[in-house]
């Protein structure tokens, strides 16, 4: 992860605020009529305004009147909601945690997080349908978590010099990802989950978002299962997306998958390799469905390390020969484990963020 030089871009980013302003009102989330309240509940006409860090324990509906800079966070996060139906807005403005910092130089809690404790109280539950929007997201450990939410929506944001941009944890289910910009992270975007705490993220949605300029693009970690990558541009990170090992069922396609150190990762082990000599052979393999994506030149993707022979699709067999963003091999040499054919010769259309 990148820590006191993302903390340091992090202050730039704010300088850049109200240009990112524009970007949010061009996506068409921001300016939606909303009256200022200044209740200490959401009402239903007059949202709450929120001008420091401060926990949401009520349903209803949060807007930002100001940037948010603290200089300590105590909990889990800036903004810490705990309660279901809660609309956030942040109207275009910018929650910057680089000046909240610990004695390692860097702050430690989420610029929003949802449910933080959500699957460690003893009487945990899911929270549903919280939706964050239209707010820029800096210099924090994690820019916006969910965990254990089931159903949402985090549309028209900003992450950027954060650990992770947007990390969905846990039980995270049915949320939608969606018109938004996620750049120079460690991670842009990171499902994970644990089979013993609620499983992991699944029927989750990231769509039409430019992520840009991360360490890794999306990460498909542990248990994420049954979510769709679609009409990104996942452009110019150190890997593209990430699957790991017993994430399984998901789809990544019709994205530009361009100028990426690494295309698609997809991990294959043995299970000796993860629980030790007495596992055997058994596998964990999966193979990754990635057709009709865009590879970044006209005759597909590459196969990873420039083999003597290219990795062959492994339903179609057709060979990763192309110059494009590269995929990786199954635990069968030779064979991909990233199904990549069919693929597009050209950037598809619709794909990352609009600004018309």
């Amino acid at each position: 992860m990148k820590g006191t030089e993302r903390i340091g871009r992090s202050r730039r980013a704010r300088r850049g605020s109200s240009s990112r302003r524009l970007f949010l009102r061009a996506v068409g989330v921001v300016g939606s009529g909303l009256v200022f309240g200044t209740s200490g509940v959401a009402g239903r006409d007059s949202p709450t305004e929120i001008d420091e860090c401060r926990r949401i324990t009520e349903p209803g509906e949060y807007v930002l009147a100001e940037d948010v800079s603290p200089t300590t966070v105590d909990g889990y996060g800036c903004i810490d909601v705990r309660a279901d139906d809660v609309v956030l807005d942040g109207r275009g403005y910018t929650i910057d945690g680089s000046g909240a910092v610990d004695d390692g130089g860097r702050v430690r809690a989420a610029g929003i997080a949802v449910n933080p404790e959500g699957t460690f109280e003893p009487d945990a539950r899911p929270v549903e349908n919280v939706t964050v929007r239209n707010v820029i997201v800096t210099g924090f450990a994690t820019g916006i978590r969910y965990e254990s939410v089931d159903g949402g929506r985090i549309a028209g944001v900003e992450t950027t010099d954060d650990g992770v941009g947007i990390d969905l944890l846990f039980g995270a289910r049915g949320i939608a990802i969606e018109d938004s910009r996620l750049s120079n992270s460690g991670t842009g975007v990171d499902l994970l989950g644990d089979p013993d705490v609620y499983g992991g993220p699944s029927d989750v949605t990231i769509a039409r978002n430019d992520v840009e300029g991360n360490d890794v693009g999306i990460r498909l970690g542990h248990e994420a299962t049954d979510n769709a990558i679609e009409h990104n541009r996942i452009v110019g990170n150190g890997t593209g997306a990430v699957q790991g090992v017993f994430a399984r069922d998901n789809a990544v396609r019709r994205n530009a998958i361009c100028g990426n150190a690494y295309g698609i990762r997809n991990v294959d082990e043995f299970a000796r390799d993860v629980l030790g000599d007495d596992a055997g052979d058994l596998r964990f393999e999966d193979v990754l469905e990635a057709t009709g994506n865009y590879w970044g030149a006209s005759d597909g993707p590459s196969s990873d390390g420039d083999p003597p022979e290219p990795f062959a699709d492994p339903v179609t067999g057709a060979l990763a020969d192309g110059t494009g963003d590269s995929i990786s091999e199954s635990l069968e040499p030779g064979v991909a484990n990233v199904r990549f054919d069919p693929f597009l010769e050209t950037h598809p259309e619709g794909a990352g963020v609009s600004d018309a």
